[in-house]
């Protein structure tokens, strides 16, 4: 009588584990380019990876306060001409600034921009033309920082103007007490 359930247990002993080694393998069942459904019976066997714990959130440091003045053109600043006052060849001309601060550490550091038109003046003639421009960082009457650029375009041969665009990142204010105000104008 045993030798009767002998052969049909010795089938089941070698049907279930194939099966399963199969299963895995294949996934539990999900196609390629599929993620395996996770409630599975066999979920955690053969080197598959249990579902990762939850994260706990981590809130975001807060941004400290930055103090950020407009920036203003410096009365005179605004025009720059090259040449004399009855024969200008170039006028520069600020139109609009604007600038950006961030915290680094005790110091803030400011970007500033600068943008503009050069027009071509009676004497001038299309062509390269630069101004030099400052942009100053004060508080209260004092400078804490200065930065020099230069304001380029090339004015075509069919136009009277072009226009230019400044743009200067990380100019670095150190700490300290008082109002900050940003200037920027052409040399004069």
């Amino acid at each position: 009588m045993l030798k009767r359930w002998i052969a049909p247990l010795r089938a089941v002993c070698v049907v279930v584990p194939v099966t399963v080694l199969l299963s895995a393998c294949m996934g539990g069942g999900a196609s390629q380019g599929q993620a395996p459904s996770g409630g599975g019976m066999f979920s955690g066997l053969f080197g598959q990876a249990p579902a990762p714990a939850p994260v706990a959130s981590v809130a975001p440091a807060p941004v400290p306060e930055v103090e950020c003045p407009q920036v203003e053109i410096r009365e005179g600043g605004a025009n720059f001409r090259q040449g004399d006052a009855k024969a200008v060849k170039i006028q520069f001309t600020i139109k609009n600034v604007a600038r950006e601060c961030v915290a680094a550490g005790d110091s803030v550091v400011f970007k500033v921009g600068i943008e503009g038109l050069a027009l071509i003046g009676a004497a001038g003639k299309p062509g390269p033309a630069s101004a030099p421009v400052t942009i100053s960082v004060t508080r209260g009457d004092k400078t804490v920082a200065t930065r020099a650029t230069v304001a380029k375009v090339t004015i075509p041969a069919d136009e009277e103007q072009a226009q230019f665009r400044i743009i200067e990142d990380g100019i670095k204010v150190p700490p300290g007490a008082g109002d900050l105000a940003i200037t920027v104008g052409f040399k004069g």
